[in-house]
């Protein structure tokens, strides 16, 4: 409608980061409405919840924000790439004036400074595969590195994601 958003400023960038933990627990909130109405529906359905944090303690933040309902049943894939490929690719979707038709991102991502990776590298003490504490919840967890990058080739991203998918299945069976 050509109408600015009410929670961002005039590039875009969202007015108060705590805009961030509302989603979160927005998404967590849908989650528990989905299954109050359909408690049968994770025997054949997987949720996938996706969110994206910066800053020094985004993640860790951002988990505190999931209920003991999410948590108990929560499987991380973490999307490592770096600092410089996540600044491409969050300019390459802002297009105010040629908004791409595949893409509903239409915000910017905040200002962070390259502190992601480490938060992470902190979450996952360096591994690749192992469980995660949130808030008393031990939560499987995994990387996808997608450097380079896999997203634009079906068959490379096809066998990552196998491979990193089933990581996390066997963490969250505790098989492996």
């Amino acid at each position: 409608m050509g109408l600015g958003g009410r929670d961002m400023d005039d590039a875009l960038y969202f007015l108060d980061d705590r805009i961030w933990d509302f989603f979160i627990e927005r998404i967590d909130l849908d989650f528990r409405k989905k299954l109050a109405g359909d408690p049968p529906f994770l025997e054949h359905h997987t949720v996938m919840m996706e969110f994206a944090r910066g800053g020094a303690d985004g993640f860790k933040n951002a988990f505190q924000h999931l209920s003991d309902d999410v948590l108990r049943r929560a499987a991380t894939l973490y999307i490592d790439v770096s600092f410089q490929e996540s600044l491409r690719k969050n300019r390459w979707r802002y297009r105010p004036n040629r908004p791409i038709p595949s893409c509903i991102i239409r915000s910017r991502t905040p200002r962070w400074s390259d502190t992601t990776r480490s938060t992470t590298a902190r979450l996952s003490e360096g591994h690749d595969a192992r469980f995660i504490a949130v808030k008393g919840h031990q939560v499987p967890f995994a990387v996808f590195h997608n450097e380079p990058e896999k997203t634009l080739d079906p068959e490379l991203l096809g066998a990552a994601l196998r491979d990193v998918t089933s990581r996390l299945v066997k963490l969250f069976t505790r098989e492996g």
